[in-house]
């Protein structure tokens, strides 16, 4: 886990000079880039059939394996599903801590530092609580919304022992960019 904090930070100090959050790539894959840049036709159909919905909206996730060797364990990619060219709204990078949700929220506050830097005009809200959907889980997040528009979060996940039974979901650290567009939905 320590050398994947170290190939965030590093991935991140070669972006110190982006101001805004379209000049971040998660994967190799930027907000406002389409799909079809990176993923087959038969790929995306693939993911799609496993798609969730954000409820009362037309934005979808799909999630692949990484393309390149990041550190990430998967990529999430949200999208609207009115637009067939598969438009890049929102990107995350996952990446997995069993029972680690201590040092996740460690390598959390060092990469959002790394943020901090680049965004030094943004606001900034950090909240720990309940998940919004799953109150009996908690998130640790740090949200930065740049004047040039858009978010970038960094979050971690302690998803509950029922959650984790029934799901077999892991504890786990998110960076994640997303659009204006996004941005406005999710407010």
């Amino acid at each position: 886990k320590f050398l994947i904090f170290m190939i965030l930070i590093i991935s991140f100090q070669s972006l110190a000079k982006a101001d805004e959050v379209k000049d971040f790539e998660i994967d190799g894959m930027s907000i406002g880039d389409s799909l079809f840049e990176y993923k087959s036709l038969n790929e995306i159909e693939k993911a799609v059939e496993n798609k969730m919905m954000y409820p009362d909206s037309n934005f979808a996730v799909i999630v692949f394996n990484p393309n390149t060797k990041q550190p990430y364990d998967y990529i999430e990619i949200v999208y609207d599903i009115t637009n067939k060219e598969y438009i890049i709204d929102a990107l995350t990078g996952l990446v997995n801590y069993p029972n680690s949700y201590d040092k996740c929220k460690k390598n959390k506050i060092n990469i959002s530092n790394e943020f901090k830097l680049i965004f030094n005009d943004a606001e900034i809200y950090e909240n720990e609580s309940p998940h919004y959907y799953f109150p009996d889980s908690i998130v640790d997040q740090i949200d930065f919304y740049p004047k040039s528009g858009g978010f970038v979060r960094v979050s971690c996940t302690d998803w509950s022992e029922k959650l984790f039974k029934e799901n077999e979901w892991v504890d786990n650290l998110k960076v994640s960019i997303g659009s204006e567009k996004f941005s406005n939905f999710l407010n």
